[in-house]
């Protein structure tokens, strides 16, 4: 399947829905720090937007972003 073919996140609506969104967050750590946040940093507005925009289970998922960072 060519990548013209896949929907964006913003072609679907997310009102009321549950959303999975697979992150891979294997960043690079030397010290116990993480030396580049570019893989967390770049999945952030997708994140942002799918909260934005109505995904269900809103105040659970933004729990638990506070409590894990």
């Amino acid at each position: 399947m060519s990548l013209s073919n896949k929907l964006s996140i913003t072609d679907v609506d997310l009102k009321d829905k549950r959303v999975l969104i697979r992150v891979d967050f294997n960043v690079p750590q030397q010290d116990g720090k993480i030396t580049n946040p570019a893989r967390i940093v770049a999945a952030l507005p997708t994140i942002k937007y799918a909260l934005d925009n109505g995904t269900s289970r809103r105040e659970q998922f933004a729990t638990y972003l506070t409590v894990r960072s």
